[in-house]
């Protein structure tokens, strides 16, 4: 977790640690992120004080043509 917190306001490193995660556990991201991905946003968490969450936006569209955004966090 304290190496999460170090990386989660470095868009570079964050970025890098998300690209390993999908190498790692592809099953957790959703097929259409091989198209590619932005960083959307930051957010705080409500229920986990101090815990700082990333968004990201796919660059595939759904079929209705709507952004596609999901939350990470890493798991303590």
């Amino acid at each position: 977790m304290e190496k999460y917190r170090e990386i989660v306001t470095d868009c570079r490193a964050y970025r890098t640690w998300v690209d390993e995660m999908i190498v790692q556990y592809p099953e957790l991201f959703p097929q259409a992120i091989a198209e590619g991905y932005t960083l959307h946003d930051q957010r705080t968490s409500k229920k986990l004080a101090g815990v700082r969450l990333r968004r990201i936006c796919l660059k595939a569209r759904t079929r209705a043509g709507q952004k596609q955004v999901f939350t990470l966090a890493r798991a303590g």
